[in-house]
This record gives structure tokens, C-alpha cells and sequence, in this order.
């Protein structure tokens, strides 16, 4: 069987901590889109160049202390 990807719409990663996700993915050409923003999705829009999209869904809980 074959599988050929024709395009990907967006791309849903779950962080800890909005402002320190944000400002990476911007660091590699993401900005901020305003019309993605959901406070009450706890989830915010990042879209590159290439137009292509992330979601940061900013509800993740940190790992447990003992995680190596």
C-alpha cells in the first residue's frame, strides 16, 4: 500500500508553558495569528512563511519530579 501526503493543515503540539512554547516556535519563523486565538481552548495559532500552521494547546501539566 502507498501513501503519499498531499498537505498537512495544522499540526496540534500540548505544552506546559504558553509564553516559553511561543517564543521557540518563533524563533523558527512562526508568528503569532491572532485570529487563532482561543483562551477558552486554552490554545493559540502559530503560522510560518510557508503558511504552514501549529497549535499550542497550553493545558499540559509538567512531568512528575522524579522523571529523568
Amino acid at each position: 500500500m502507498s501513501f503519499t501526503l498531499a498537505d498537512i493543515d495544522h499540526v496540534g503540539i500540548r505544552v506546559t508553558n504558553r509564553a516559553i512554547a511561543q517564543h521557540f516556535y518563533e524563533k523558527l519563523g512562526f508568528v503569532f495569528d491572532p485570529e487563532e486565538d482561543s483562551p477558552r481552548g486554552q490554545s493559540i495559532g502559530l503560522v510560518n512563511s510557508a503558511g504552514a500552521r501549529i497549535n499550542l494547546i497550553y493545558n499540559g501539566t509538567g512531568p512528575p519530579a522524579h522523571n529523568v
